[in-house]
């Protein structure tokens, strides 16, 4: 979290409304129809990134910015 309000001070000094940060897992997240996620994705892994991002938001909402979250694995960069 310490790192996180680096960048939050980062982002108002040069005037972004957007942080980004990584998740804890490789695993990419898909959302979609048609079982999507039983073909390209692991099963489970938003559950365990949800309580990660929670804390976050709550630091980074009060300072006015967004929040990007990287939840792409290998070449592929995905957010949400």
């Amino acid at each position: 979290m310490d790192s996180l309000k680096r960048v939050i001070e980062v982002a108002h000094v040069i005037g972004s409304l957007l942080v980004r940060m990584l998740t804890q897992r490789k695993e990419q997240i898909l959302w979609g129809k048609n079982d999507a996620e039983k073909w390209n994705v692991v099963n489970g892994v938003w559950g365990s990134i949800a309580p990660v991002i929670t804390p976050a938001v709550g630091l980074v909402k009060p300072e006015g910015v967004g929040l990007v979250v990287t939840t792409g694995n290998g070449d592929t960069c995905n957010n949400c």
